[in-house]
């Protein structure tokens, strides 16, 4: 867990009371996902690798002291020189 509360890891955001929070903030990326036709599953072409990815979460607190919950699957690694670093 981070200072603020937040998990790091996937293990830690499905263990305790708000790993239902957490699930469905999921649920909410990856919907999002296939509603904006950002990203689909597909076969991996020969002699590509995969890009790991990682999920991120935020607990935001609103004005009025309530908490929001916020999800995001970030892609681990970068490019340089249009060379896949990871």
């Amino acid at each position: 867990m981070t200072d603020a509360g937040e998990p790091k890891y996937f293990a830690e955001a499905m263990k305790g009371d708000d790993s239902i929070k957490s699930e469905l903030t999921m649920e909410d990326e990856i919907n999002s996902f296939q509603k904006n036709k950002t990203s689909s599953l597909t076969k991996l072409p020969k002699g590509k690798k995969v890009l790991q990815n990682s999920w991120v979460y935020r607990l935001k607190e609103k004005l009025d002291g309530n908490k929001r919950y916020k999800s995001r699957v970030v892609g681990k690694g970068f490019t340089r020189n249009n060379e896949l670093i990871y």
